[in-house]
């Protein structure tokens, strides 16, 4: 009867590593989350911290971020909201300005980035990024 050997453990590396990067392609196929809150001033708790990312509904697969600020000048600007939500497309960077309904100028800012719980905080990183990256360096150092 011949031994089975088991098999070293460097062998199961790459295994785990594939396995591990399935799971997180898996897991964006579902669908993307996001950050889903509103603030009215630099002290509302979607300001300061904001909820964990939740699943978005059909057809979305962005997240936003809207920022509104008056006046327009950026050394005395007061921002006046804040949104963070789902959309179905990617509009990029941008600012408008513009006049409330009372005729006060303002002006609003939006962005849309495609990875979970990306219109988060700006300090936060999002983990599938993190994940994929170390999985990059583990796979080139091989």
């Amino acid at each position: 009867m011949a031994l089975s050997r088991p098999l070293p453990d460097i062998l199961y590396l790459p295994f785990l590593l594939l396995l591990l990067l399935l799971l997180a392609l898996t897991h964006q196929a579902c669908g993307i989350r996001c950050v889903q809150c509103e603030a009215e001033g630099r002290e509302d708790e979607c300001f300061v911290k904001p909820p964990p990312p939740i699943e978005c509904g059909r057809g979305m697969s962005v997240c936003l971020t809207i920022h509104t600020y008056t006046p327009v000048r950026e050394d005395s600007r007061k921002m006046l909201s804040l949104v963070r939500t789902c959309a179905p497309t990617d509009m990029g960077w941008d600012c408008e300005r513009g006049r409330t309904k009372g005729g006060q100028q303002m002006e609003v800012c939006h962005d849309t980035c495609t990875w979970d719980g990306c219109n988060h905080a700006p300090s936060t990183v999002a983990p599938a990024l993190v994940v994929t990256a170390a999985l990059l360096t583990n796979v080139l150092l091989l």
